[in-house]
């Protein structure tokens, strides 16, 4: 068991310097809107805690932990993740002066307080939220020989590149079950929360991009002749974009090839016995569900030389929800020609315009060269 009764030193340790950082934080940015004369209210405070705690401040132990308790239980077994803890930032409802920390460049006012901390229990893995996409992409990888992509891999061996995939969005969903595995021939659905998992990457050698998908649900339930057959279940299944060449996922350790819409799941074949397998040829869904959370992510729109050209839209950053398209035209000035675009570093295609899908924070550079 990961529980422990006290917070260990490493957090004790965690703890002081997190608060010794929002501290200073929070005072030079309420601060800097009190000077302003800028509202520095309850929403602004929230809008300021939710900045800091982007940041990735939890410890470090504790990621790990949770990340080693949900590799267990891809393989079937639960090492008490209600004992896995983590810090977390709150609002409570009190105020503090602000300024909180000498020397004091303005008069203090009281202000809501966002910086209380609590040392609490997760009651279970909480891997779908967007502040846990981390954790959840490293269990998640494409798999393939290296030099497969353009793209620089994630991680890579002298075999193999990997790749992260990126969560775009989840639903609640009842998925039927088509041609299940004779073991489980009494199940006929699955209800459960989906997250889907993407990731774009343009083949060596060609301008030619491929989009893969893993979809997991976590805690899921099998129905069967109007009952429960097994809750608490961990299922995979993945897909490809249409023409995309097959590659392997490996999802915590598990390998599964993208040739096949089987489904995979950790399941009990018997009462003492647990282990992920195939469970099903495929799963069609009931009825089409609206997300209960859709990603949204940035791209950083450049040229490599203004002199030379211009975008539309401009070069800027720009906010979209996950899988909007979203077309980028670059217009040389008298003199110049375009060249390429560059998708993080990478040379993705020779065409203009350019259309990219939005599937993780992307940087895209319009090159353009003389005449």
């Amino acid at each position: 068991m990961f529980c422990t009764p006290e917070p260990p030193e490493e957090y004790t340790t965690a703890h002081t310097n997190l608060l010794n950082f929002r501290g200073k934080v929070l005072t030079d940015l309420v601060g800097g809107r009190v000077i302003a004369g800028l509202d520095a209210g309850h929403a602004s405070m929230l809008k300021y805690k939710n900045l800091i705690d982007g940041l990735g401040v939890t410890p470090y132990l504790f990621g790990r932990v949770q990340e080693y308790a949900l590799a267990l239980k891809f393989k079937g077994i639960d090492v008490d993740t209600g004992g896995i803890r983590r810090v977390k930032g709150e609002y409570v409802g009190g105020t503090a002066d602000y300024p909180l920390q000498p020397p004091y460049q303005v008069p203090r006012r009281p202000l809501p307080q966002v910086d209380v901390f609590s040392y609490t229990p997760v009651t279970d893995l909480d891997m779908l939220d967007k502040a846990n996409a981390g954790s959840l992409r490293s269990f998640v990888l494409i798999r393939c020989p290296s030099g497969t992509f353009r793209e620089t891999p994630d991680a890579e061996n002298a075999i193999y590149d990997y790749y992260e995939l990126y969560p775009t969005s989840r639903y609640g969903k009842k998925w039927h079950i088509v041609n299940p595995n004779p073991s489980i021939s009494d199940w006929d659905s699955f209800e459960g929360e989906e997250v889907k998992l993407d990731r774009a990457l343009v083949k060596a050698g060609t301008y030619d991009n491929y989009e893969y998908y893993v979809s997991l649900w976590f805690d899921c339930l099998a129905l069967g002749m109007g009952a429960i057959k097994q809750s608490n279940l961990i299922l995979v299944r993945c897909d490809k974009s249409s023409g995309a060449f097959d590659i392997h996922f490996s999802i915590a350790g598990q390998t599964v090839s993208s040739a096949y819409h089987n489904l995979y799941g950790t399941w009990k074949w018997t009462d003492r016995e647990v282990g992920f397998a195939n469970l099903a040829e495929n799963i069609t869904v009931e009825v089409p569900y609206e997300p209960t959370w859709l990603n949204h992510f940035d791209v950083i729109i450049s040229v490599n030389d203004v002199i030379m050209g211009t975008t539309n839209p401009i070069p800027d950053t720009y906010t979209h929800p996950a899988y909007t398209d979203l077309i980028v035209t670059a217009y040389p000035n008298v003199g110049y020609k375009f060249k390429h675009w560059e998708r993080d570093a990478t040379i993705v295609s020779v065409t203009n315009p350019y259309t990219l899908r939005m599937l993780k924070d992307y940087t895209l550079k319009a090159v353009f060269e003389p005449l």
